[in-house]
């Protein structure tokens, strides 16, 4: 307590250690994505879990970016279109149906 003549520093440090689930969430995910993107590993892969992603690109032309959810919150991946559809642009969150 600075009342107390603990100095600001002593008092700040003190606040850290006891009220880490506060703060603790102001500290951004790397792999927490948004729509549109997902998770990529250092090479710039795309991931389907974070084990070893180290954060997020923009889904590719013949991808989108599906809804993924873990014990760290939600977040995107970047996932291949199945046969028969197809996505041409990026940034894209459905395939579409090929045109026959």
């Amino acid at each position: 307590d600075i009342s107390l003549g603990d100095s600001k520093e002593k008092v700040a440090c003190e606040w850290i250690k006891d009220n880490m689930d506060v703060w603790k969430v102001w500290i951004p995910v790397s792999t927490k994505c948004l729509a549109g993107f997902g998770m990529v590993d250092s090479e710039g892969e795309y991931l389907s879990d974070r084990e070893n992603a180290t954060g997020c690109d923009i889904c590719k032309a013949g991808t989108f970016s599906a809804k993924f959810s873990d014990d760290r919150g939600k977040t995107f991946r970047c996932m291949p279109c199945t046969p028969g559809f197809s996505q041409e642009n990026t940034y894209s969150s459905k395939c579409e149906p090929c045109v026959r």
